[in-house]
C-alpha cells in the first residue's frame, strides 16, 4: 500500500516533470525562431539583500525575532532563473521524465515522445489506487520537490560558474575594484603658514563652505551607512586640491546623488583606450576604438565590482555610424556632443575632456600596456557631471582600479601554524564549489518555492488518481491517462 503511494508520487512527478520541461523548450525553440530571445542576464544579478532587518538596532542575527525569519523564509525568491537557465532546466525535467517513467515500468514511450499531442500514456500495471495513504503521497511529494530545487540551483550555479569563466577567459569578469579619486599633493610644510590644516577636511562631511543648494544634497546623507571613510582625495577636476573628500563620503553621496534623479538619468558613453606606441602615435594612430558587447560587459561589470551598480543602466553603446573617433589629442565626438581632450601628453592617462552635462565620459583602458601593474593599473575612468563636485558643481573624476595585494604571512607564523592534524583536507576549489551552491540557494529557493511546487504536484496527483478511479469504474483493465 505505502509503495503504492510512493510510486504514485514519483509518476506524478514524472509526468509533471514532463509538461513543465517540454513547454519550457517549445517556448524557447518558439523564442528563438521568432527572434524574442533575450540576452542571458550574465552581468547584472540582483543584490543579495541583508538577512538582518533594515533596522540598525537588530543587526545582530541572535537580536532578529522568529516572525520575521519566518516571514523572510516564506517571501519570494531574490531572483529566477534566465532564459539559458531556463532551457537547460527544461532539458533536465524532460530527461529526468522519461528516465522515472522507464524505470516505473510505464510501457513504451517513444509513441508518447514522438506525439505528445496525443497524451495516450499507458500507466504501470501493479500500480493500486485501492487505499492511497496520502501522509506518504506530502511526505514524497517533499522529497522530490527538494530534490528538484536542487536540480534547479545546480544548474544555475553551474551555468554561472562557466560564464564567470569565460569573462575571466576574456578579461572581463573582475571580483574587486577599486572606485577612487586622485591622491592629494600637498607642497611642503611652512612654518609661517598656519591655514595648512584646513585644506584636510572633508567637503561632504565637514559641511565647510556649503551654499543653500549643496546643503539640500548633502541632507541625503543622514540615512546613508558610511562603513568606512576612506582617504581624502581629490575628485573634484576643477579645484582638485582645494574640493576633497573622503572616498567612502563621496560614493555615497554620488549614490544619493543619482537615487534622487531617476526620472532624467545621465547616459554614460564607453570609450576603450588602446595602449599605442610612439611610432603608432606617428602614424596617426587612434588610441580610442569603437567599443561593442564586449566592452559593454566589462565596464557593466568594473561598475558593479567598484559598488557603482546603481549606474550601470545609464551605459550606452552607439552603433559605428553614430561615432566618430578621432585620435585623442583633437577630440572625440558622439553625434553632436562634443567631449573636446586637453591637448596634453599622450603617454599620460591625465586628459580631461570637457563633459557636457547630458553626457559621461566612461573610458577603458588597456591594463596590459607598459607600466601597467597590479598596483598601479588603472582598468578604467569616469568623467561625468552626474554627480558633479558639492563644492562648485563642476565635473568629477573616477579611477576604477584593482586593490593592492594582500601580504603574504611570514615564514615563521606559517611555519608554527602548520601542525599535523588527521582532519581531511578540502581543496579550495570544492570550498568555493560549496560556498556558490549555498549562495545560489538563498537566492533561488526559499519556502514559497518549495510549497507553490508542492502544492501544484499534490493538485495533480490527486487529479491522476481521480482520472484512474474513473477509468476503473468502467471496467477498464489497463489504465491510461488521456
Amino acid at each position: 500500500m505505502s509503495m503504492s503511494s510512493t510510486t504514485l508520487s514519483v509518476l506524478g512527478f514524472a509526468l509533471n516533470s514532463w509538461l513543465e520541461g517540454s513547454a519550457q523548450l517549445r517556448n524557447t525553440l518558439i523564442s528563438n525562431a521568432l527572434g524574442f530571445n533575450r540576452r542571458p542576464d550574465s552581468v547584472s544579478r540582483p543584490s543579495i539583500s541583508s538577512s538582518a532587518p533594515s533596522n540598525p538596532n537588530n543587526r545582530q542575527v541572535g537580536e532578529v525575532p522568529l516572525s520575521y525569519r519566518l516571514t523572510r523564509w516564506l517571501r519570494k525568491p531574490e531572483r529566477d532563473l534566465d532564459e539559458f537557465e531556463k532551457t537547460a532546466m527544461g532539458l533536465i525535467d524532460v530527461t529526468t521524465s522519461f528516465i522515472l517513467l522507464k524505470a516505473l515500468g510505464s510501457g513504451p514511450l517513444l509513441p508518447f515522445i514522438l506525439n505528445p499531442l496525443t497524451v495516450v500514456l499507458p500507466l504501470p500495471q501493479r500500480l493500486s489506487i485501492d487505499s492511497v495513504l496520502w501522509s506518504r503521497v506530502v511526505l514524497t511529494t517533499f522529497a522530490l520537490c527538494c530534490i528538484h530545487e536542487a536540480e534547479r540551483v545546480s544548474v544555475s550555479t553551474f551555468i554561472t560558474a562557466w560564464r564567470k569563466f569565460l569573462r575571466e577567459k576574456d578579461g572581463i569578469h573582475i571580483e574587486n575594484v577599486i572606485a577612487r579619486g586622485d591622491d592629494i599633493i600637498r607642497p611642503p610644510p611652512n612654518a609661517d603658514d598656519d591655514n595648512d590644516e584646513e585644506h584636510d577636511e572633508c567637503l561632504i562631511c565637514s559641511g565647510v563652505g556649503y551654499d543653500a543648494p549643496l546643503s539640500d544634497s548633502i541632507s541625503s546623507l543622514t540615512s546613508v551607512n558610511i562603513p568606512s571613510l576612506g582617504p581624502l582625495e581629490a575628485f573634484c577636476v576643477t579645484a582638485p586640491q582645494k574640493h576633497v573628500m573622503h572616498r567612502g563620503c563621496f560614493l555615497a553621496w554620488s549614490k544619493a546623488y543619482v537615487e534622487q534623479r531617476p526620472i532624467h538619468p545621465v547616459p554614460v558613453v564607453i570609450v576603450r583606450r588602446e595602449g599605442l606606441d610612439q611610432h603608432q602615435r606617428q602614424q596617426g594612430g587612434t588610441t580610442n576604438t569603437v567599443v561593442g558587447e564586449k566592452e559593454y560587459l566589462r565596464a557593466a561589470a568594473i561598475m558593479s565590482a567598484s559598488g557603482l551598480e546603481h549606474t550601470t543602466h545609464m551605459l550606452r553603446v552607439t552603433s559605428m555610424d553614430d561615432i566618430w573617433v578621432s585620435d585623442i589629442r583633437r577630440g572625440v565626438y558622439y553625434d553632436e556632443v562634443d567631449l573636446n581632450v586637453d591637448d596634453v601628453d599622450a603617454n599620460t592617462n591625465n586628459s580631461i575632456p570637457n563633459v557636457n552635462a547630458n553626457i559621461s565620459h566612461f573610458t577603458l583602458h588597456n591594463t596590459s600596456s607598459p607600466g601597467s601593474t597590479a598596483q598601479n593599473a588603472i582598468l578604467a575612468t569616469l568623467l561625468t557631471k552626474a554627480p558633479p563636485c558639492p563644492g562648485c558643481r563642476s565635473a568629477v573624476q573616477l579611477r576604477f582600479t584593482l586593490p593592492p595585494p594582500s601580504p603574504l604571512p611570514s615564514t615563521s607564523s606559517s611555519s608554527s601554524s602548520i601542525t599535523p592534524t588527521t582532519t581531511p583536507h578540502i581543496p579550495a576549489s570544492l570550498t568555493q564549489a560549496a560556498r556558490a551552491w549555498i549562495k545560489c540557494w538563498r537566492q533561488l529557493v526559499t519556502g514559497r518555492t518549495i510549497l507553490v511546487k508542492m502544492a501544484t504536484q499534490i493538485m495533480f496527483v490527486a487529479a491522476l488518481v481521480s482520472m484512474m478511479k474513473a477509468r476503473t469504474g468502467k471496467g477498464r483493465k489497463v489504465w491510461m491517462l488521456r
